[in-house]
Order: C-alpha cells, then structure tokens, then sequence
C-alpha cells in the first residue's frame, strides 16, 4: 500500500483542487500557488472577525464612526441602484455571456433554453419529409429543404445530445449536437452512427429562439480540453493484508451490493445516501493507491471491478476518505468522481 505524505498550505484551502463539500471538512490534497487564490476565509480574517467580537464594549467615538460609515454605505447604495435604474434600459439587458473584447467568441456554458432549441431543430431537420415542411420554417429563420430518401429508406435518431457550444455574439450561439442515427433500407438496419451536427441558434433567450440556417455535420467532436488532470496516483492490486483495501471492500460490497449493512464502516458523520436497490450483487477492489492527510485521514483511491444481476462485469472508480478509529479503519466520504491534480495554465 503506497503512502505518500503531502505538503500542505498554513490555512483551509477551498479551491478547485481536490475541493470536496461533505459532511466532514477535507483539508486540501493540492496546495495552492503562493500567488494563487484562496477561496474562504484565512486564518488572518477569522483573527481579525473574532477580534472584533470580542473587544466590546466599543467606545462612543468608535460606535459613532461605524453608524457614520454604515449609513454612507446605504446611501451610496441607494444613489447606485437609482443610477442603476435610469441608465440601464430594457435594450441594455445583461447578456446571458461576455464576450472578451479580445476576442471573437466566448467559451461558456450552453444555457438549457439555447441546447433545447438547437436538438429539436438537428431532430426535425434529420426526420423530416416534404410534408414536413411547414415545422422546419417553425424552428429555422432561413428556409431549409428536408432530406429525401431512395424508397424504403428511413433513418432512426436514437438520441440527441448538446456536447459543445459558445457565444458568438449576444443573441447569437453556436451549438454542437451528437445525434446518434441509425439508417435502415428495406428493413435493414445499418451499423449506428454518430453525427455531429453544428448549427446556429439565434434570439433571446428569455424569450424566442430558433436555428438559423441548414446545419453542417463535422466530420469529428469537438477537441477534448487540454490540461486537466484527476489526482489519482498510480494504482496497485491490493494484498489480503490490507486492512484499508479489506475495509473499502467491505463497505462498498456492502453499500452497492447489498451483502451486509454498511452503516457500521462508516465514521459518525459521514453523509453517504443508502441505495434503495443495489445496482450489483458484488464488488471486488482490484486497485488501490493511498495518500495521507496531516489529521491521519487517507485518502483512497480504487478501482473496483462490480458484478450486476445479470453478470455483466462493469469496471468503475472510487476516491474516499478513510479515518482511523481505535483499531479500525472508518468510511468519511465518497465520491465517483476524483479530486483535480491540475487545471489548465489561463496565462497561456
């Protein structure tokens, strides 16, 4: 079992890496840059807040400046939101995104009306015929013709999926959808493809959207992000010995199989919902790497091979906090998703 001892910053980390909510507070597992941010407060502010709480009581001088500066606050307050109302009008709403000034587009977060408009125009433009005629000019602003078709052919649009997009302009957004087809002539069904559809959505999106023009299929997804890494080390096959491995195995056996309670290997308060069905009748850990935290926690990592009821052998991944109690190991948390190792370099 590897132990690896981990640097850690003076202070609560509450950044992207390795950040977790839980029941138990986790200390950060990647330190930050000395010039990095630190989200949450320092132990500097909560000298500082406690400081003021427990020097009282306040002098009248010290009680008349802070009324002084409170009531400042409030009619700065009140003269920025009069401000706010008479120079923003109804054409100057803020945008949905924006857009660097250096830049032509904006890689944001597809909103939900704006991916919703884009997979019914990519379903109907894939699905319909000439009678079909009169939906497309519904959802397109430009006329689109539909597709034909030899006799006895069809096509079969089995799932509609929103993989990228970003802002061109305001009221302007380009998507891409995975459209996952399957053609069939004469009651022969071709081998299922996927097609990635790009397309332009335009309007408000409070308010009217529609397609803009004929969508074009790209020959390939979108590129995958550079620069992101989980913080998982390297994985080892456990030994029977492993009173770590042994514990995680145990619960989770438990926990996802369904072969015992799992209450009793989980630490007081850990947060770990109960599953209604098991979705397999047994787990088996084949991969574990350990690191250790500066309160004794570890934290674990595994790969755990899962048996479902009708015997399919699903490989899935887990990343907990293991405590130590009296002579045992205790389950803190759970996540299926790892912790970030790294980001992206953004001054690149």
């Amino acid at each position: 079992m590897r132990t690896v001892e981990r640097e850690r910053s003076a202070g609560p980390v509450n950044g992207i890496r390795g950040h977790r909510f839980a029941a138990r507070r986790r200390r950060s597992t990647t330190p930050e840059p000395a010039d990095g941010p630190v989200w949450g407060p320092t132990a500097d502010d909560e000298a500082a807040a406690a400081s003021v709480y427990v020097t009282a009581p306040y002098r009248p001088a010290v009680q008349m400046a802070i009324r002084v500066a409170l009531w400042a606050a409030v009619g700065l307050g009140c003269v920025g939101g009069v401000v706010g109302l008479l120079g923003l009008g109804a054409d100057e709403a803020e945008p949905v995104a924006v857009v660097p000034e250096d830049s032509g587009t904006a890689s944001v977060a597809v909103p939900a009306p704006v991916a919703g408009t884009a997979e019914l125009a990519v379903q109907a433009w894939l699905t319909a015929t000439e009678e079909d005629q009169e939906d497309l000019e519904e959802l397109f602003v430009e006329p689109v013709a539909p597709a034909t078709a030899e006799e006895g052919g069809s096509i079969d649009v089995r799932r509609l999926t929103t993989i990228a997009g970003h802002l061109i302009e305001d009221g302007y957004w380009v998507v891409t959808v995975q459209a996952d087809v399957v053609e069939s002539f004469d009651g022969q069904a071709q081998p299922p493809a996927a097609w990635f559809v790009e397309l332009g959505v335009v309007g408000d999106v409070g308010g009217d959207l529609a397609a803009l023009s004929t969508p074009g299929v790209m020959p390939s997804p979108p590129a995958s992000p550079d620069g992101w890494q989980s913080s998982r080390p390297t994985l080892e096959r456990p030994s029977d010995a492993d009173p770590v491995a042994t514990t995680v195995e145990s619960f989770l056996d438990a926990l996802l199989a369904g072969q015992a309670d799992p209450t009793p290997y989980m630490a007081p308060d850990a947060d770990i919902p109960m599953a209604s069905t098991p979705p397999f009748v047994e787990v088996a850990v084949v991969g574990i790497a350990t690191q250790e935290q500066d309160n004794g926690d570890l934290d674990v990592w595994v790969d755990v091979q899962a048996t479902s009821p009708a015997g399919r052998q699903q490989p899935v991944a887990y990343q907990l906090v293991v405590s130590p109690r009296a002579d045992r190991w205790e389950i803190a948390a759970l996540w299926g998703a790892p912790s970030l190792g790294s980001t992206p370099d953004e001054s690149s």
